[in-house]
């Protein structure tokens, strides 16, 4: 697959548009203008009201990139977007995981049964709120593909993902992780892949109006190359240094970047990064590096017990030792 000619990745992108557009008219919205700025936003919201502000929730039609070093949370961060999927009861979920073993679902059972979040020190004690009566969710409408190679991914995203949209109502797309297929082959044919996967994705998330999330990988930035302004900026400058420039944050003392280049950030309506706290340990902090939705903005998020969300300070509480989370999937 990452060995594609020119001729080979052109009849993939047709084959693709092709298989696709069988079931184009079943689920392509139409109408007004008027009629559609009416219509209720198809967006997937976070329990958590104040991560839901930060990424403005996962909008139906978009792909959504959650990127971070090993362990960061970029998988509890699409635990957490299933969970709302789960409990809202309106649809399901199909995850794809390339990255081997069990995804976490039994996280996604508990996490589905509503339950307020005490403090630390309460859940040290055993003494956390209850769950909410009559708030469990149903895992009947999630999904599981593991996909190992890029040719199974392709496979299933343009076969058995159009046939089971046609049966199950799937709101969210997971793909945990898409860098996990893109390690090998030579530069030219990965960006040959990179870009028929882009384009593939944009084309489920409009044509079925599914919210996609992808996690990614995020590499070292080791470059001193400092942004020129704006005014400065040429077109060759976002195919360099400048494209990894604009992204890079800092986590733990060092600068990382998402992975898998400018030609895979095209494709992405939002893109989100998860770094870890310059005080090092578990803390780590959430950023919206772009969006089309929502403004550039960062956060402190904390992954615990009760799921993946914006950290708050204790208020007249002690904050006992080892109170960061311990989730680092």
């Amino acid at each position: 697959m990452l060995h594609q000619t020119q001729t080979e990745s052109e009849a993939l992108k047709e084959s693709v548009s092709r298989a696709l557009l069988k079931t184009h008219d079943s689920f392509v919205t139409s109408g007004t203008a008027t009629t559609l700025l009416q219509a209720p936003a198809n967006v997937i919201s976070f329990a958590d009201a104040e991560l839901n502000t930060l990424t403005g929730g996962l909008a139906a039609g978009t792909v959504t990139e959650i990127a971070g070093e090993a362990g960061a949370g970029k998988t509890q961060f699409c635990i957490q977007a299933l969970v709302s999927v789960v409990t809202q009861r309106r649809g399901g979920g199909l995850i794809i995981n390339t990255e081997g073993g069990l995804w976490p679902l039994d996280r996604v059972s508990s996490l589905s049964v509503t339950r307020p979040r005490g403090s630390y020190l309460d859940r040290m004690k055993g003494t956390t709120p209850a769950p909410t009566p009559g708030a469990e969710g149903t895992l009947d409408d999630i999904f599981v593909k593991n996909v190992p190679t890029a040719d199974a991914l392709v496979t299933v995203l343009t076969q058995a993902l159009p046939s089971i949209l046609q049966v199950h109502p799937i709101r969210l797309i997971i793909i945990d992780s898409v860098a996990n297929l893109v390690t090998s082959g030579d530069m030219v044919a990965r960006a040959k892949f990179v870009a028929t996967l882009g384009a593939l994705l944009k084309q489920i998330a409009h044509i079925f109006h599914v919210a996609v999330l992808v996690t990614n990988h995020a590499r070292d930035f080791f470059s001193e190359y400092t942004m020129p302004p704006p005014s400065a900026l040429t077109a060759a400058d976002y195919y360099g240094p400048t494209a990894a420039a604009k992204d890079r944050r800092e986590s733990a003392f060092r600068q990382v970047s998402p992975a898998m280049g400018p030609v895979w950030s095209h494709f992405v309506n939002t893109r989100l990064m998860i770094t870890r706290a310059s005080g090092g340990g578990a803390a780590r902090e959430l950023h919206v590096v772009y969006s089309d939705r929502v403004p550039v903005a960062s956060t402190p998020v904390v992954v615990d017990e009760a799921g993946f969300a914006v950290y708050r300070e204790p208020v007249g509480q002690e904050v006992a030792p080892g109170a960061a989370s311990q989730w680092i999937y």
